[in-house]
């Protein structure tokens, strides 16, 4: 065991062995990644000294009083940690912000920090974070810090080239100057849907090199692209502005789809407004988004944007089935109602056609997605079929029947191969 470099298991927690009173020092040890209830004694601390890696997870129910021995003030000792991960999950916001994060410390040579769950105020990030002198990398992730204001000051994340936050649903004000971020190259903004604008002084920054933003308001989008615009006034070519899915369209469309049913969408804003406060857990909200949204794939795999890092919501084999359905009907279909049966039928007998040949299914699969995002239109479609079909002439029949008026795809009769009308 004094050998060891590196330990790498899954939210499993140490035995007491480690923790015991032995004069085990690990030297050699750089790595201990997603350990569970990490016990950070002053014991402990000497016995890892030159730990470079350090990934923790942790799980506390609320009334719990172990987390009092996690002893995260004595982090800050471990001077050759270079990167730190902390994940909390499913922890009473108030009783970990009270007795855990506001005793964090921090070792100066971190150069990689990632945080999910903490419940920081916003000031508390600028203080305990801004201030180390090597940091590069910062992810902010699931309500890692909480508030509707951010304002950062000179002096602070001195070395910073990559900041990525991440569902801190809470921030609507950031006020900062490109002087506060002298080495940024990149920024990240994932799903903040409070978040009114970037500052436009972000732009000013002369090593930032991309902006990216991805389900966050409208207005934010619209701050980034006016940011980039400006910096092509001025001549910056190398800023990269990147806009993605909008969380807000997501919710949205939740009430479109409920549009007559407008006790499910209010039930849907409770159940986040409770995940969001910490009164649902992760698994709880899960279970009750796929009830609430039962026959509804879409919805159901879209609220995995809302999930913290580690944990997805899947589709099993009949709900994967019908998505692939909504997806072909929705994007095939303009002057034709294709009943259920029909349309599911001849998903069924492309994935029985195709089953050994995984690749096709695929493809055609990736035709829809493109098709949906517009990327080629219908004689596009048409013309790409027409080759993954052939050979199989008994699909022909039943793809006509997803084209609009004035599409059809025929088949040759010497020769059995499909051909378009």
């Amino acid at each position: 065991m004094p050998l060891l470099r590196h330990v790498m298991i899954k939210d499993v927690q140490l035995p007491d062995l480690f923790y015991g009173k032995s004069d085990l020092i690990m030297e050699d040890l750089q790595t201990l990644s997603r350990v569970c209830n990490f016990k950070c004694s002053e014991g402990v601390i000497k016995k890892i000294p030159n730990i470079k890696t350090l990934k923790l997870k942790y799980q506390i129910s609320s009334g719990e009083t172990e987390f009092l021995n996690f002893g995260l003030n004595n982090l800050g000792h471990l001077q050759e940690l270079q990167s730190l991960n902390i994940f909390i999950d499913r922890t009473d916001g108030e009783i970990f912000q009270q007795y855990l994060v506001q005793n964090l410390s921090l070792p100066h040579s971190l150069k990689k920090l990632t945080l999910s769950g903490t419940m920081l105020k916003w000031e508390k990030c600028t203080t305990k974070i801004g201030s180390l002198p090597l940091l590069e990398y910062l992810k902010l992730d699931w309500n890692t810090c909480c508030g509707a204001e951010w304002e950062t000051i000179e002096g602070q994340f001195c070395s910073l080239k990559a900041l990525i936050i991440d569902r801190c649903f809470d921030l609507r004000y950031w006020i900062t100057d490109g002087t506060h971020f002298p080495r940024l190259e990149r920024v990240l903004l994932r799903f903040l849907i409070e978040l009114e604008e970037i500052p436009s002084s972000i732009g000013d920054i002369p090593t930032l090199k991309s902006i990216r933003l991805d389900g966050c308001s409208t207005s934010a989008a619209d701050s980034a692209t006016r940011i980039q615009e400006e910096q092509l006034d001025l001549g910056n070519m190398d800023l990269h502005v990147i806009l993605l899915g909008d969380a807000i369209s997501y919710v949205k469309e939740i009430r479109d789809t409920f549009q007559y049913q407008r006790e499910k969408y209010d039930k849907f804003l409770d159940v986040l407004k409770d995940f969001k406060a910490k009164r649902i857990n992760t698994y709880g909200v899960i279970d009750t988004v796929k009830l609430l949204f039962k026959g509804q794939p879409n919805l159901i795999l879209g609220f995995n944007i809302f999930l913290p890092e580690g944990y997805e919501i899947t589709l099993d084999d009949e709900e994967e089935e019908q998505l692939e359905l909504e997806n072909m009907n929705f994007h095939l279909t303009v002057n034709k109602k294709i009943p259920f049966n029909v349309a599911l039928s001849f998903i069924r007998e492309v994935k029985g056609t195709l089953q050994y040949q995984g690749e096709k299914y695929d493809r055609f699969l990736d035709v829809m997605k493109d098709f949906k995002g517009q990327r080629i239109d219908t004689n596009g479609v048409i013309g790409t079929l027409k080759l993954l079909f052939k050979g199989h002439p008994n699909l022909i029949p039943g793809f006509n029947k997803f084209l609009p008026e004035g599409y059809e795809i025929t088949l040759d009769d010497e020769e059995g191969a499909p051909l378009v009308s």
